[in-house]
């Protein structure tokens, strides 16, 4: 007699529990690295050298839940992302409230922690004007999703709206802006004072940004000594004079993350297609060994190799 090898209901329906075992197990150890990586991260960034450090004016930290709302699930989209320095009483919070401008929040981003994900139309834009000295340092941990092609995209820019319209147009005046350069994708760095669109200081980078690769780039301007300085993963790419000895006002100034202009200026110009982990901002020139220290512990944190 042929024997029957097909399998019986109940062989098949412990094969079904083994794989249903098994896809669990995988599902919950996934699960538990991604934890341990955000509980690391989160354990680097309260040991770190930043807290210490004199004039932090901005601390945006995509794996901070006081920074980004710790309900939030992958893919849902962002309309605060808070101002987590300690030496603010008045902190100034990143803010969107149109839907479709809205970054979107990604669990496992840039090395497998939390980031922000800005394409197309989406940006962010400082809930109030601020104060800042003329002098200052910037760190951004970002990577872009492609080249920057048909026009520049802007990683942030800082700048006075001196015709009081609420938006950075052409007669206003820029006071920086860091964007990645199109045709080449290098970092374009821009200091204006109120003299509107033209003057200033205009610099490029000689490293070209490539998709997908992570990135920490650090921004100084010594306004006493008129240096400008800027590293990609600790390597100089732009050491330079500045040629405009010009301040610009200290008052009334708006922050924009992602994109050229803010609210509904009616402009779309120069969108960031990417994404942004942690902007850390300081109001004074840094000492090189301080820019060193906050690189070494992005660098860990975000396991970025420095040059």
């Amino acid at each position: 007699m042929k024997k029957n090898s097909a399998f019986s209901l109940i062989e098949l329906s412990i094969v079904i529990l083994v794989i249903g075992i098994l896809v669990a197990g995988v599902t919950e150890s996934r699960g538990l690295i991604t934890k341990f990586r955000l509980s690391s991260a989160r354990s680097l960034t309260s040991s770190s050298p930043v807290n210490s450090m004199k004039d932090l004016i901005l601390w945006l930290d995509a794996t901070s839940a006081s920074s980004v709302n710790d309900s939030l699930g992958d893919g849902d989209l962002v309309d605060k992302w808070s101002n987590i320095s300690s030496q603010q009483s008045s902190k100034t919070d990143f803010i969107q409230s149109q839907v479709s401008y809205k970054p979107t929040y990604k669990i496992n981003g840039i090395n497998g922690i939390p980031t922000l994900s800005f394409l197309t139309d989406d940006y962010l834009t400082s809930s109030a004007s601020v104060s800042h000295s003329p002098s200052y340092s910037v760190f951004i941990v970002f990577k872009i999703s492609s080249d920057a092609t048909a026009d520049d995209m802007e990683i942030m820019n800082l700048y006075s709206d001196v015709d009081t319209n609420n938006n950075n147009g052409n007669s206003d005046g820029s006071a920086t802006a860091l964007e990645i350069q199109s045709g080449g994708n290098s970092i374009r760095s821009v200091f204006r004072s109120s003299v509107g669109k033209t003057g200033g200081d205009d610099n490029f980078s000689t490293q070209t940004i490539k998709p997908q690769k992570n990135y920490i780039m650090s921004y100084s301007r010594n306004f006493a000594s008129k240096n400008v300085s800027l590293w990609i993963n600790n390597e100089s790419f732009i050491s330079a004079v500045a040629t405009n000895g010009d301040n610009f006002a200290k008052t009334d100034l708006f922050w924009v993350i992602g994109k050229l202009n803010d609210k509904q200026s009616g402009v779309n110009a120069r969108n960031f297609n990417g994404q942004i982990s942690e902007i850390i901002i300081f109001d004074r020139a840094l000492m090189k060994d301080e820019i060193d220290d906050v690189e070494k512990y992005l660098s860990k944190k975000y396991s970025i190799k420095l040059n």
